[in-house]
C-alpha cells in the first residue's frame, strides 16, 4: 500500500482519481481508496532553502513567501490565475453581467441537482461534536443556492 499527497489546489481531489486510474491502468493495483480536501486558508508562509539555509544576517529577515499566492502565480507569464480569467473575459468579450449571469444560474443549477438527491451518493455524512451538540454534515458547505445576478454585481471585483 502506498500514500501519497498532492496539491494542486482546487484539483487535489480529481487529481487523486486521476492517480488511481493511472495505476489501475498500469496494472499496479486494483482497488484505490483516494479523496482530496484543501483548506487554501491554511497555505503556509515558507522560507526557500537558497534564502535560508546557511542562516541570515543579524535583523535581516527570513524572507517569506505565501505559499498560496504563489502556487496561484503562472511561473511562465508571472501572472495570478485571476489577471489569467481577466485577460480571457476581455478577449472573449465577456461582460461582467454575462459571468453573474453564469455564476447565478450555475447556483440554481446545482440547487435543482442538490434537491433531486444527484450529489446524495458523493458526500458520506459525518457526524460533528461540537459544545452546542452534534451536526450532521451530509452537503457541500460552498454552493449559494439563493444567489442572483444583482446580488453578485454588488461584490467588488478582486482583479
Amino acid at each position: 500500500t502506498t500514500a501519497l499527497t498532492v496539491n494542486r489546489l482546487c484539483g487535489s481531489g480529481f487529481e487523486s482519481v486521476v492517480q488511481a486510474a493511472k495505476d489501475m491502468q498500469l496494472g499496479e493495483s486494483h482497488v484505490a481508496l483516494v479523496g482530496g480536501a484543501e483548506s487554501m486558508s491554511q497555505c503556509p508562509l515558507v522560507s526557500y532553502g537558497q534564502h535560508s539555509r546557511f542562516g541570515v544576517k543579524l535583523g535581516g529577515g527570513l524572507n517569506l513567501v505565501d505559499t498560496l499566492w504563489a502556487a496561484l502565480t503562472d511561473n511562465h507569464t508571472k501572472l495570478p490565475m485571476g489577471i489569467t480569467a481577466e485577460n480571457l473575459a476581455r478577449k472573449y468579450n465577456m461582460t461582467r453581467e454575462e459571468v453573474d449571469e453564469f455564476a447565478a444560474r450555475s447556483q440554481a443549477m446545482w440547487a435543482a441537482a442538490h434537491e433531486a438527491g444527484k450529489f446524495a451518493a458523493e458526500i458520506t455524512p459525518i457526524e460533528i461534536k461540537t459544545r452546542k451538540g452534534t451536526t450532521v454534515v451530509d452537503t457541500d458547505e460552498h454552493p449559494r443556492p439563493g444567489t442572483t445576478a444583482e446580488q453578485l454585481a454588488k461584490l467588488p471585483t478582486v482583479f
